[in-house]
C-alpha cells in the first residue's frame, strides 16, 4: 500500500516541473517581505520625528513662558523704582498670544496712576515738581510757562505773555517761587500764589537752557548755552 503524499511532497514536485512561476513567487514574496520591513522602519522613523517635534514645542513654549514671567517681574520692579519708561518697555515686550490676566491688571495699574496735562501749546521744554509735589510747572518753546494741579490734572495758572518762549522752568526750595526762562537769556521770577511776576533779569545773550532754585529765592543759578 502507497503512502499518501504530502503538501510539501506536491509542492516540491509543483516547483521542480514549473521552475519560472515558482521562482517569481519567491520574488513576489521577497518583496512583499522587504516592503513591509521598509513601511515598519518609515512607521517608527515617523513616530519618532513626531515625538522629537512635539517635545521641542513643548521646550520653546516653556522658554517663552518663562521669558514673559521674566518681563512681568522686570516690569513691575522697574515701576516699583518709578522707572517708568523702562517698566512700559518690559510689559509691551512681553508675546500678544501669551497676555494673560496679569499681563491686563499690570497695564491697568500703570495707566491708572497715569494723569494727563493737556495744552494745546506744542513742545513742552522743561517741567518741575514743586517741593511739596502738589504742582508741576511746564515751560513751553511756544507759550506761557503753566502750573497744573498734580492730583488732578487741571491747569492752575499761566505765567507770561501768550507768545513767550521758555526754555527752562524751575522752583525755589521754598515752593514761594516759580523761574522760567526764556530763549532769548531772559529770566522772569512768579509769586507762586500770587501769580505776580517779581522779576525779570537779563541773564544771558541766548537761551536759558537750565535753572535752579535755591530755599531763599533771592538767587538763580542759570545754565545759557555754554553751561554758564
Amino acid at each position: 500500500m502507497a503512502r499518501p503524499v504530502g503538501p510539501l511532497t506536491r509542492a516540491a514536485k509543483w516547483v521542480r516541473r514549473n521552475p519560472m512561476p515558482a521562482a517569481l513567487g519567491v520574488v513576489m514574496a521577497a518583496a512583499t517581505a522587504l516592503s513591509l520591513t521598509l513601511a515598519g522602519w518609515a512607521l517608527r522613523e515617523m513616530t519618532r520625528a513626531d515625538l522629537n517635534a512635539r517635545v521641542a514645542t513643548e521646550q520653546r513654549e516653556e522658554t517663552e513662558l518663562s521669558v514673559y514671567a521674566a518681563k512681568l517681574v522686570l516690569s513691575r520692579a522697574a515701576w516699583n523704582e518709578n522707572e517708568v519708561k523702562l517698566a512700559h518697555h518690559h510689559l509691551e515686550g512681553c508675546p500678544e498670544r501669551l497676555r494673560g490676566w496679569e499681563f491686563w491688571h499690570l497695564r491697568h495699574h500703570y495707566r491708572r496712576d497715569e494723569q494727563t496735562f493737556g495744552t494745546r501749546s506744542p513742545l513742552a521744554g522743561c517741567l518741575a515738581w514743586s517741593p511739596d509735589g502738589r504742582f508741576l510747572a511746564s515751560a513751553y518753546l511756544f507759550g506761557p510757562v503753566r502750573l497744573w494741579d498734580a492730583r488732578t490734572g487741571v491747569e492752575g495758572a499761566s505765567l507770561g505773555a501768550p507768545r513767550s518762549r521758555f526754555a527752562s522752568v524751575a522752583w525755589s526750595l521754598d515752593g514761594t517761587r516759580v523761574a522760567g526762562g526764556t530763549v532769548s537769556g531772559t529770566i522772569h521770577v512768579w509769586d507762586a500764589v500770587t501769580r505776580e511776576e517779581l522779576l525779570a533779569l537779563e541773564a544771558h545773550k541766548d537761551d536759558v537752557s537750565g535753572s535752579r532754585g535755591v530755599p531763599t529765592a533771592s538767587v538763580w543759578p542759570a545754565r545759557g548755552p555754554t553751561g554758564r
